[in-house]
């Protein structure tokens, strides 16, 4: 189970990696997952994760809402709050119309981990 700070190590070492030039369109260079867990071992001694499968299954978690969060942001009449929380703006019934469209998109309206998709966007 990841903790929100290890969550945040996470996105900001992909952040910087994007910002350096570490990722192209067919995904991160090959010592990415290093680069990460270095990053992840330098503020927490102690861990036990590792790139395989910790890093890599987080991250094909943060794509996956990524492209639910694409198509739900596509929707007229929903917006998203980028400011601290990154929310999803709906009214409950476009919100229920949106969860029965995409299963993957139930815990997304009020969650902050949305907020990884910047990696992608």
């Amino acid at each position: 189970m990841w903790t929100i700070h290890e969550e945040e190590i996470l996105a900001a070492t992909l952040l910087d990696l994007v910002a350096r030039g570490s990722k192209s369109d067919n995904g991160f260079c090959a010592s990415y997952l290093r680069k990460i867990k270095d990053s992840i071992c330098a503020e927490f001694p102690n861990t036990d994760i590792k790139g395989t499968p910790h890093i890599t299954s987080k991250i094909q978690a943060w794509k996956k809402s990524y492209i639910s969060l694409r198509g739900i942001l596509g929707q007229s009449g929903v917006g998203y709050n980028p400011h601290a929380d990154y929310k999803i703006v709906c009214n409950n019934e476009q919100w229920e119309h949106i969860v029965q469209a995409d299963k993957n998109a139930r815990g997304m309206q009020h969650s902050s981990g949305a907020g990884a998709c910047r990696i992608w966007v």
